[in-house]
């Protein structure tokens, strides 16, 4: 019984650093491709990332998950922007705390506000995605937070993308936004 006990504990932190290093490929797979990549475009540059992050047995995954996600209307919204960033820093001081992070993907609207793009590569269930939202709410509203203090600008919309190993990422926008910014503003000044 102990040496399945210890067998099991191996395997979990296994699995969770190839999974790590799967999210870590296609975060770079998509930070280097168009928003128009073609699929072959996508496994070239998925191959390189996996063998990178030191999955190279995942590469045919990672490129799914990279297409999965130009599937998205943000993609097509961002590929059409005035200008966008990927892999975004960001920091800026609130209250007493420095809010710092990365952002997947940001781009401007024709209006000059800001749209945040987030990538979830964890397997999520569909049907457990409105559950992770509302822990994914205040990482969104955080990351607006930052980038309305640092530029001065709105905030549009925050966007993340479940991306899927079968079929098209499914989207998902952080309800009321400024409310949400609003009260991590307020924790964080308060705090």
């Amino acid at each position: 019984m102990d040496e399945l006990a210890e067998s099991g504990d191996e395997v979990a932190p296994a699995a969770r650093r190839a999974s790590t290093a799967i999210g870590t490929a296609v975060h770079a797979t998509l930070e280097q491709a168009a928003l128009t990549a073609t699929t072959a475009e996508l496994v070239l540059l998925a191959a390189r990332a996996a063998a990178q992050a030191g999955v190279p047995d995942h590469a045919r995954e990672v490129a799914t998950l990279a297409a999965s996600a130009l599937t998205a209307p943000a993609i097509a919204e961002a590929a059409a922007a005035p200008r966008l960033w990927r892999e975004l820093y960001v920091a800026a001081p609130v209250g007493d705390a420095l809010l710092e992070g990365f952002i997947d993907l940001c781009y401007e609207t024709d209006d000059g506000g800001l749209v945040v793009v987030d990538y979830k590569t964890d397997r999520v269930p569909e049907a457990e995605i409105e559950r992770q939202m509302a822990h994914h709410r205040w990482q969104g509203a955080a990351y607006a937070l930052a980038l309305q203090e640092v530029t001065g600008r709105p905030v549009a919309g925050c966007r993340f993308l479940f991306l899927r190993t079968d079929g098209e990422a499914v989207e998902r926008s952080v309800d009321d936004l400024p409310a949400a910014v609003a009260t991590v503003a307020g924790l964080l000044r308060s705090g």
